[in-house]
């Protein structure tokens, strides 16, 4: 581990890093010798110099001090003196350059001899009782200094390259040497650890596998364990172990619901001993007969004591099991309560016989259709008296065989109706018999399951004897509903006779207007009097009289047509107005006042127009006859109130219905009368005055439209009728 995190240290950056080094090492040595040396050796033996010449400059000064003080005022003519002075002044054995100036920069004197450039100088001053008198400067070549730096910078500076050389090449490629030793060795110890790890990779994903398949294993036989227990415990089934001799060895929890026992009680225990005696010694045989054979067995049946002494009917199975040697240990197997079941099998069988009793007893055909093939495939004897087949003959035939083709659609239609459970009974079905003769019957189907397959069964009853008489009473209906249309024609004619006289005057009353407007106009246009103002009045009054007639006449025309009966929302208040185009003139005449109470906010009712105006018009007559009446009485006296008061408004205590009152000032109707008052025929009025059929058929007509007449008050003071219609 070492070796490996000292190699992972020595990377490529690393290495780049000490190389440099090495480099920089070699330059540093190479700059040393070749600089560094020859320029320490050049300061230290220009120092040497400048000291020299420094201590010769002051010994000079000092002597030429001394020479002042000898002659101050004329030092400077000294020259002998001065010269001897400088001839000694030496360095190394040799002469050098130097001169004398005075204070006033004056030059004294100075040698004859000049050094070869470069050189170094060095001046040192000299004083006259404590003045300055002058200065001395000595200079002094450093040529031989500077050839000694050069050479010895030449030598210095093949050493430096060698020492570069050296600081360069051998370490670096030791170094290189030792990093290929080491990276070697990292790459041996990677690929022995990567062996290592590979190995133990698998090593440990072996574990790992081993680890999980022993949890699965373990989980799966925990789960299987638990599974076999929760089934063991709470299947509606008994599991048992019995040894080889046929002990109880184990029961399961769920044979206290099958014997009422515990577990602990059937331990060492034998079935047999929970048996009747005769059914014990017969399993007892047949149960050895099984161990003998050692195989397994199924569905046997036997029969058992409940510990509260009930018997239990039980379907047992069971499978051998064996020792290791093959050597028969016992059986293991599990018991089923069918106790319920044989009380159904029984009960269905008893069923069967007798649902097959009713079916061949039933006075009513029965016959079961195959849905997908359309073919018979049960007759009941009672279908085949009716059709006159036997039950082979019917199992080869099919629904179109028994029924005429011309009714084949409706039929089939009936059929389909059945099969879908949309119908039950199909009314008067044309059946044909074997002979070719057609008889009626009544079919009521329904679809049933019988063997896996879907079916029809069918009921039929003969209803042709039926059928006669319905016919019968459908044409007498039809014969009474003539009558009746016809008689409700004659009661229109009939009111229209009896006002007659009224619709004469009603349209009297506007020829009248329209003879006399053109004999004005005739007698006018011969005295040339007419103008075109006066004209256009009389023509405008003829055209609205002309106008008058034509809808009376038309009215009287559309009452009279015997139409259709058509039942459309019509509005009452309107009707009534309309009546009074027949009757309203006659009311006049005979003073009778009309007050009409009408809603306005009527809903209209379902009925026909031409049907409620004739109940209208029948009640306003009845009015106008027993206030004529009750006048007549009373010998025609003017305090007599001849009053009809016609109300209309929604029900009170039935809001749906429509309510319209006619009140009368009349005579009333007397008491014994009420009862047959609707009744055809009858009449209280004088012969020939009425035909007794208004009210009754106004009391059909109401009924048509159900609604209700009635009459709510009746006396000296007048009657009430009150008609309630549905509103629409």
């Amino acid at each position: 581990m070492i070796m490996l995190f000292h190699s992972q240290r020595v990377q490529p950056k690393s290495k780049k890093s000490i190389i440099m080094i090495m480099r920089a090492l070699g330059a540093f040595s190479a700059f040393v010798f070749a600089i560094a040396i020859p320029g320490i050796y050049f300061a230290i033996s220009i120092i040497a110099v400048q000291q020299t010449l420094t201590v010769e400059a002051v010994f000079l000064a000092r002597s030429i001090g001394n020479i002042i003080q000898a002659r101050p005022d004329l030092w400077e003519f000294e020259s002998v003196k001065l010269n001897e002075l400088l001839s000694k002044c030496s360095i190394h054995g040799g002469s050098h350059e130097a001169e004398i100036r005075t204070a006033a920069r004056k030059l004294v004197i100075k040698t004859d001899f000049t050094e070869i450039r470069p050189i170094i100088s060095v001046s040192a001053p000299f004083f006259d009782s404590g003045r300055l008198a002058g200065s001395i400067l000595i200079s002094h070549s450093i040529r031989p200094q500077i050839i000694t730096t050069a050479l010895l910078g030449i030598l210095s500076s093949l050493f430096g390259c060698l020492t570069y050389y050296i600081f360069s090449t051998y370490p670096i490629r030791k170094l290189e040497n030792t990093l290929t030793e080491l990276q070697r060795a990292r790459d041996e110890l990677e690929k022995r650890v990567e062996v290592r790890t590979e190995a133990l990779r698998s090593i440990n994903e072996k574990l790992r596998t081993e680890i999980t398949m022993r949890k699965q294993v373990e989980k799966s036989l925990f789960e299987s364990q638990e599974r076999f227990k929760s089934l063991v415990e709470n299947t509606s089934d008994w599991i048992w172990e019995v040894d080889a001799n046929g002990v109880y060895t184990y029961a399961s929890p769920k044979v206290k619901d099958l014997l009422g026992y515990e577990p602990e009680e059937l331990i060492g225990k034998t079935p047999f001993d929970f048996m009747p005696t005769e059914e014990a010694k017969c399993m007892k045989s047949e149960f050895g007969a099984i161990v003998a054979s050692q195989k397994s067995f199924v569905g046997l049946e036997n029969t058992n004591i409940h510990k509260d002494g009930s018997l239990v009917v039980i379907d047992t199975s069971g499978v051998p099991f064996f020792d290791s040697n093959v050597k028969l240990c016992g059986y293991r197997g599990i018991d089923r309560n069918i106790t319920e079941r044989k009380r159904t099998e029984e009960a269905l069988r008893e069923a069967g016989i007798k649902f097959r009793t009713l079916f061949e007893k039933s006075v009513h055909g029965i016959l079961v259709v195959d849905l997908e093939t359309k073919q018979f495939v049960y007759a009941n004897p009672s279908i085949c008296r009716m059709m006159r087949y036997s039950e082979t003959e019917f199992l080869q035939l099919g629904v179109a065989d028994i029924h005429p083709k011309d009714s084949l659609d409706r039929v089939i239609s009936e059929f389909e109706l059945q099969r879908r459970g949309e119908k039950a009974l199909a009314i008067g079905l044309p059946c044909l018999r074997k002979n070719g003769t057609v008889f009626y019957a009544d079919v009521t189907a329904s679809p049933v399951i019988i063997s896996n397959r879907e079916c029809v069964m069918g009921f039929f009853s003969d209803v042709t004897e039926r059928k006669a008489l319905e016919d019968g009473l459908q044409k007498a209906y039809d014969d009474l509903k003539n009558l009746q249309t016809q008689l409700l024609q004659s009661g229109k004619l009939a009111s229209i006779g009896e006002l007659a006289a009224g619709v004469a005057h009603e349209l009297n009353q506007p020829l009248m207007i329209i003879r006399t407007t053109a004999q004005l106009m005739l007698r006018k246009q011969s005295k040339n009097a007419l103008d075109t103002v006066k004209l256009l009045e009389n023509l405008n009054s003829i055209e609205k009289n002309t106008k008058r007639m034509m809808n009376i006449i038309n009215h009287l025309r559309t009452f009279s047509r015997q139409t259709i009966t058509e039942f459309t929302p019509v509005n009452v208040n309107k009707i009534i107005q309309d009546s009074f185009l027949m009757v309203g003139e006659q009311l006049s005449l005979r003073n009778i006042e009309v007050i009409q109470d009408f809603s306005g906010d009527l809903p209209k009712v379902l009925g026909d127009t031409n049907q409620l105006e004739q109940v209208f018009l029948n009640l306003l007559a009845n009015a106008r006859d027993a206030i004529e009446s009750k006048f007549e009485a009373q010998g025609g006296g003017a305090e007599l109130q001849k009053k009809i008061v016609i109300t209309t408004h929604v029900s009170g205590d039935v809001k749906d219905k429509v309510e319209i009152l006619f009140k009368d000032t009349g005579s009333g109707i007397p008491q014994e009368a009420l009862k047959n008052i609707y009744d055809p025929f009858y009449t209280t009025k004088e012969v020939g005055k009425g035909t007794g059929l208004g009210l009754s058929i106004s009391y059909g007509i109401i009924q048509d439209h159900k609604g209700e007449i009635d009459i709510t008050e009746t006396g000296q003071e007048g009657t009430t009728f009150r008609i309630r219609l549905p509103a629409a």
